[in-house]
């Protein structure tokens, strides 16, 4: 399992490279992508589904002969619609229709007591400058990837080795991408599996003035009056200098492993036991050069790691009983630990001696603006205990029912389990004896889920507090607690309860599919922070006294006008959705 919130960790415009972990997943290495929104089907994730579940399969070796693929990728990214401009002609006969229009008799004195604007050869204040095209550009990219796999139904492996270059639109941003992925799944019988995945990746960002994704600098500066003069050898404004010659080096290392093995020990009752660990360091230094900030160069550095040790051991049994196995029924009990842990730091230095000196090293201690260990540091535990049971009779009906206890370490200590259950209904209406023989009606089904999940939100400091060394007593030195933020030990995880509904229906031997869905989704104990009174001791504590309700509908229409036997392949896809939030 994988964060996909490692992106917004650190936020956008805050320290840190900001690289989500499914960035760093080449394309051609992926078999398939299905997303989980229901109660049901996201309640067996705990935690990590409370807000919906994304399951991405890789290629695996199915060619008894061994195959090699390469893939390669030339294109292009052009600037999009920018602000429109106006320069030249067209500029000064716009100046001259307000003037004529909208001037006043003193605005006459104003521009000749101004020599720079009453000066009509002026070259400072009578160019045509676009200042867009200061910061944008057309880009060349390129994408490669090798991969080799092969094997059978016993045994099978796959490698891929990819490599992706993009260089931004606005100049001095890219993003590079090396990636090295292995797989290799062995059966010696048919009741014994086993499954080993081996991921390694490395990326490389450039982010500019490192303001983060919304560049807010170019976009400031973008607006500058087109009248003024473009940088060059012998005039440049420190917000273009900032932009374009800003040096960072920054990225996240990731590794990750993957062990899976399957044990059939009677017929239809198998054991399966699921380890992995994933492993990722994230690193920035950027180095501003003196001309882009006020004449004194600065420095700053950036290092963190997280890591991700999981464990899951589930027993499950399947049996089918009736005339035509008309029964279908299916049990499933699993157990899950999790053990996260993750720090950061950073450097700052303000005034290096020069520009070439650009690493994160110090020559006067007074210049230090601050670094050291972050606030975010992760030392987490989570175990859970669920149950699953599934029952279908013709494959008409289904009923699923799951029942989960979850326990986590940033949970508040006189509550640390929550009890999450979930149920759901489904009826295949397609498989009823009225539309057996029907032309029109290809499948049919109502869905129906209700169910409870939580999201951990609280941290140590939240729940027991900051301590602080604090001076000597006795020569001795004292530990006291930081007045900044008050322990809550009845702190508790948010809660998630969701209702869905959905309509599938498919249409004329695939002509037109039709899938609707409304739910509402209640989120309770939201992290907030309440400000206390300047008369207390304590400035402010963490509470669970937000909320927000979530409701809506999604509408997904997709066609195959022509035959299946045509040799063309045509898709027609239209999809919708309202979504309403209300703060409770």
């Amino acid at each position: 399992p994988m964060d996909a919130d490692k992106a917004n960790e650190f936020g956008f415009q805050q320290q840190g490279p900001g690289v989500s972990p499914l960035s760093l997943i080449p394309q051609e290495d992926i078999a398939s992508i299905e997303i989980l929104k229901d109660a049901t089907a996201t309640s067996l994730y705990g935690s990590r589904g409370a807000y919906g579940v994304i399951l991405i399969q890789t290629i695996r070796g199915n060619s008894e002969t061994p195959r090699i693929r390469y893939t390669t990728n030339f294109f292009l990214r052009s600037i999009p619609k920018l602000r429109e401009t106006l320069g030249g002609s067209l500029e000064r006969q716009t100046k001259l229709y307000q003037i004529e229009n909208y001037g006043r008799f003193m605005d006459l004195y104003g521009i000749s007591n101004t020599p720079f604007l009453a000066d009509s050869l002026n070259g400072y204040f009578n160019n045509s400058t676009n200042w867009q095209g200061v910061f944008y550009q057309n880009t060349y990219n390129q994408s490669h990837n090798l991969a080799l796999d092969g094997g059978n139904e016993k045994f099978n492996y796959k490698t891929n080795v990819g490599y992706y270059s993009e260089n931004g639109v606005i100049k001095n941003t890219g993003f590079d991408r090396y990636s090295l992925n292995m797989n290799m799944e062995f059966k010696p019988s048919t009741r014994l599996r086993f499954f080993g995945a081996m991921f390694g990746s490395l990326a490389k960002i450039q982010k500019g003035n490192g303001v983060g994704l919304l560049q807010t600098g170019v976009a400031s500066n973008g607006q500058n009056s087109s009248l003024l003069p473009g940088p060059s050898f012998f005039q440049a404004t420190s917000s273009v200098l900032s932009s374009l010659t800003t040096k960072s080096d920054a990225g996240p290392k990731n590794i990750r492993a993957n062990v899976e093995g399957n044990y059939e020990l009677f017929p239809n009752l198998n054991v399966t036991v699921t380890g992995s660990y994933d492993y990722n360091i994230d690193t920035e230094d950027t180095f501003t050069p003196a001309a882009a900030n006020s004449q004194f160069a600065k420095i700053y550095s950036f290092y963190g790691f997280t890591s991700n040790l999981y464990n899951r051991n589930n027993i499950s049994y399947s049996k089918s009983v009736g005339e035509g196995e008309a029964h279908n029924f299916f049990v499933s009990v699993f157990s899950e630990m999790y053990i996260r842990a993750g720090q950061s730091s950073i450097t700052r230095l303000e005034r290096s001696p020069n520009d070439q000196f650009q690493g994160p090293l110090g020559y006067d201690g007074w210049l230090s603006r601050g670094g050291g260990v972050m606030e975010g540091f992760l030392d987490q535990r989570t175990a859970s205990f669920a149950a699953a049971f599934n029952y279908s009779y013709k494959k008409k009906y289904i009923l699923d029912v799951t029942y989960r206890i979850d326990g986590d370490s940033n949970s508040g200590s006189s509550d640390p389990y929550a009890k999450n259950p979930s149920i759901g209904l489904k009826w295949n209406f397609n498989k009823e004896g009225i539309f057996e023989n029907s032309k029109w009606l290809t499948f049919g089904a109502i869905r129906a889920t209700a169910g409870k999940n939580i999201y951990p939100n609280g941290s140590l400091t939240d729940i027991y507090g900051r301590y602080n060394p604090n001076a000597f007593y006795n020569n001795n030195p004292r530990v006291g607690i930081d007045y900044k933020q008050i322990p809550n030990p009845l702190l508790k995880p948010t809660t998630v309860l969701q209702y869905n509904f959905g309509l599938d229906l498919g249409l004329f031997d695939g002509k037109l599919d039709v899938i609707f869905d409304t739910y509402f989704k209640d989120v309770d104990n939201l992290l907030f922070t309440n400000y206390l009174s300047n008369t207390l001791a304590f400035e402010e504590y963490k509470s669970n006294d937000a909320g927000v309700a979530n409701y809506g509908y999604e509408l997904a229409l997709s066609s195959r006008p022509l035959s299946k036997t045509s040799d063309w392949n045509w898709n027609i896809t239209v999809n919708g959705a309202i979504n309403k939030d209300v703060l409770t």
